[in-house]
């Protein structure tokens, strides 16, 4: 199986994730500002340190890494990992937002002209009524407590 093939089949949950703001020694190993640590358990419960470089050679504590100095699968995935959480962030920020759907916002829903404003007003419109149930059922919880209290305290079973 290539390590390519491992690293697919690998199931691997990162712990820990780290990205150092300034340069520092981790471990032993020193390390520049953007570098990613993570801190991983593959299938079989064994925990790595595994050190993600920018334009140099990526580092982790595993026998096989150690003894032959080659890319283990723990570097394989991080890395894919890292790629993929680069992509999301950078498809969120680049995520443009016309003139149009600006003013279509502020407008009623019926007045909008563009359907992803008006999809916007649905999702508004859903996210207030959640959060009006959400109030309600905490302020109707509040009450029951606060009815519970004044029952047990002229029952002389709690002091206020």
């Amino acid at each position: 199986m290539t390590k390519q093939q491992q690293a697919k089949a690998a199931k691997l949950i990162v712990l820990v994730r780290y990205l150092l703001k300034q340069d520092a020694v981790v471990n032993g190993t020193f390390c520049k500002k953007g570098t990613i640590i993570l801190r991983v358990r593959n299938g079989e419960g064994r925990e790595y340190l595994t050190i993600l470089r920018r334009n140099k050679q990526h580092a982790c504590n595993c026998e096989g890494n150690m003894k032959w100095n080659k890319q283990c699968y723990h570097i394989l995935v991080g890395k894919r990992i890292e790629n993929a959480r680069a992509r999301a962030a950078h498809k969120v920020a680049t995520t443009l937002v016309t003139v149009q759907e600006v003013k279509d916002v502020l407008l009623l829903p019926e007045q909008c002209e563009s359907k992803a404003a008006q999809r916007l007003h649905q999702d508004i419109d859903t996210f207030l009524a959640k959060e009006r149930k959400e109030a309600a059922i905490h302020e109707a919880a509040r009450a029951g407590v606060q009815a519970t209290v004044e029952k047990l305290s002229r029952a002389g079973l709690m002091r206020r």
